[in-house]
């Protein structure tokens, strides 16, 4: 969880450096624009799918044991 922001502001800094800053947060924003809708569709999906799934995984022995999609022998 501590890479995606290490990476992101060194990105960014490493933008606003080679770039005029008017750019470089030009640049940015197009980044934001291009890349969050999708983003956003991903998670709504999952949550909906996570939320109408619960019972099928909260059920399941085999979780603790490693075996999170076979059936128990």
């Amino acid at each position: 969880m501590l890479m995606p922001i290490i990476f992101g502001f060194y990105g960014i800094f490493r933008l606003v450096s080679n770039f005029p800053k008017v750019q470089a947060f030009i640049y940015l924003f197009k980044t934001i624009v291009i890349l969050y809708p999708p983003f956003v569709v991903f998670a709504v999906f999952h949550t909906h799918f996570i939320r109408s799934k619960v019972a099928n995984f909260s059920t399941k022995g085999a979780l603790k044991k490693g075996r999170i999609w076979r059936e128990e022998l």
